[in-house]
């Protein structure tokens, strides 16, 4: 028995040094599926399934599971999802025959454009009211929102450069406002539009559009709580480093 005494209590020692990794391992599996699983921020390029994921949001705790996913795609259905449309209805409201301008070589639908993770999106939500779409016509440009398209009447386009456009509105100076459109990647149709006020704002050309990934925004088939947006870009400077 002074013989089996050691080895017995060795054993014993080796089988709960055993057991405790064992049961560390799992805690630790179980805490990193638990982690993922209740996660409630924001994950940055997750690839699962050879999906390419900008966020990642899950909610198994809800008494119906919710999740807010956006994805990149290329998937050319998506791209005609983002190609601005106005009913032919609204058509006879927004398109009056009087005070018809010369719009020249200035493309003429737009789509909204986000900066995030230091690359340039198409903004695809999975409700397109917070897509913002700008179309321009010889009377006017028409903005694309949830109650509807409305116009802004045009008095004239300029083209200031190669890369430069500037959208005018109003009858007289006094009432002038401007849009300032410039071209920041030629290739994929991205510009920045400023207003009077010095806000800016990332379009696309959808003529250049199809070589822009797509975030795509994906809530379990539901409106997202929270839609993707811009991360914090120097727009100005960017107009600037254009010239």
């Amino acid at each position: 028995m002074k013989i089996k005494t050691p080895i017995l209590a060795t054993l014993l020692l080796v089988s709960c040094q055993t057991n405790e990794v064992k049961i560390k391992s799992k805690q630790k599996n179980l805490s990193h599926e638990v982690q993922v699983d209740t996660t409630a921020i924001t994950q940055r390029y997750i690839m699962a399934n050879d999906t390419f994921y900008l966020v990642k949001r899950n909610y198994p705790h809800m008494t119906t599971p919710f999740y807010e996913y956006v994805y990149r795609t290329y998937e050319p259905k998506e791209y005609l999802r983002l190609i601005p449309k106005v009913k032919n209805e609204y058509y006879s409201q927004l398109e009056p025959e009087s005070l018809k301008i010369e719009l020249g070589d200035i493309p003429s639908q737009w789509t909204e454009v986000i900066y995030f993770g230091n690359e340039y999106y198409l903004k695809s939500p999975s409700d397109l009211c917070w897509l913002d779409q700008k179309i321009i016509t010889n009377s006017g440009l028409i903005s694309m929102t949830c109650d509807g398209p409305f116009r802004n009447k045009l008095s004239k386009v300029i083209k200031l450069n190669d890369n430069q456009y500037e959208l005018h509105f109003g009858l007289d100076e006094k009432h002038l406002s401007k849009i300032e459109i410039t071209v920041i990647d030629r290739e994929r149709g991205i510009t920045i539009w400023k207003t009077d006020k010095n806000k800016y704002k990332l379009y696309a050309d959808i003529n250049k559009f199809k070589s822009i990934p797509i975030a795509r925004a994906d809530c379990n088939g539901n409106k997202c709580r929270n839609e993707l947006e811009s991360e914090y870009i120097d727009l100005a400077s960017v107009v600037k480093k254009a010239f």
